[in-house]
């Protein structure tokens, strides 16, 4: 079956090759430009309470000038055994971002071409999920605070 996140997205082989554990899942939002530090404060400390109310909250914000960065990181070990369980692991994200409310979130599809976890080679099978969801049972923070980075520059590298 051809899933349309094929032609859409460019996806690393080893994501989804029974092999290596996933790294993480991510999204991007815009934020309100303001040289402000009150006002970039008060926008973080929303966006803290807003994503605390998810059904899977992320492990980790990001904040640029102009935008943040928001990373799901894996709880455990979970490992897809094949593209089409990746590609459904994808869309179950897709839709987690397209059902919040009120938010502009994006898929960040950097998350598609970044390392695996390859830690995983040295774990033994009990401790691996071979069948990952977008749920709070398989990603995202349980209880623990979320990590927040301020980067005030711009960073650019071209590779």
């Amino acid at each position: 079956m051809t899933h349309y996140l094929l032609k859409k997205y460019t996806f690393r082989k080893d994501h989804y090759d029974g092999i290596n554990a996933l790294y993480r899942l991510s999204a991007v939002m815009s934020l309100e430009s303001t040289s402000n530090e009150s006002s970039i404060t008060e926008q973080i400390q929303q966006l803290i309470l807003t994503v605390k109310t998810w059904s899977v909250v992320p492990n980790e914000i990001v904040v640029f000038p102009n935008r943040a960065e928001l990373h799901w990181y894996t709880i455990g070990f979970q490992m897809s055994m094949n593209q089409e369980q990746y590609l459904n692991l994808i869309q179950q994200f897709l839709s987690f971002l397209n059902n919040i409310p009120e938010m502009d979130v994006q898929f960040l599809e950097r998350c598609l071409i970044e390392d695996p976890e390859r830690l995983v080679w040295s774990v033994p099978n009990q401790m691996i999920n071979f069948l990952p969801e977008f749920t709070s049972e398989c990603f995202g923070l349980k209880g623990q605070e979320i990590k927040v980075l301020i980067l005030n520059e711009r960073l650019e590298v071209v590779a």
